[in-house]
């Protein structure tokens, strides 16, 4: 009976774990998302929905407002130059990476919920 336990036990600690995405090949532990209050909380809310789709969910769902800052997914103050905005109006900035998301024919993002993300970035 106990190495029953111990087996059982041993095999569930063995399923959990890494997650892969297959579409990014991001390895991440998963942990739930902590969602923000606030407009940042209506905007991650709106990522984990359109974006974790693709993405790897742990990473996105994890990010603060200045990860996106720092990782170069926004401008402060400036959605027209923000890629997480640009990407997704299908109105590419002159040199940048064209605004394809999201892709494979997934639901793009309403104009209502743009204006969200927008407002947020222009609070940054």
């Amino acid at each position: 009976m106990k190495k029953l336990i111990l087996l059982t036990s041993i095999f569930f600690l063995m399923s959990c774990g890494k997650i892969i995405n297959s579409s990014t090949d991001n390895v991440a532990i998963y942990r739930p998302p902590f969602i923000a209050s606030g407009a940042y909380g209506e905007v991650q809310k709106l990522l984990i929905q359109h974006c974790t789709i693709c993405h790897n969910h742990s990473y996105w769902s994890q990010l603060t407002e200045q990860d996106f800052i720092a990782l170069g997914l926004v401008t402060a103050r400036n959605p027209t130059n923000s890629r997480l905005y640009y990407r997704n109006i299908n109105s590419p900035v002159q040199g940048a990476e064209p605004s394809n998301m999201p892709g494979n024919g997934y639901p793009s993002i309403s104009p209502a919920n743009l204006v969200i993300i927008a407002d947020w970035i222009n609070t940054l």
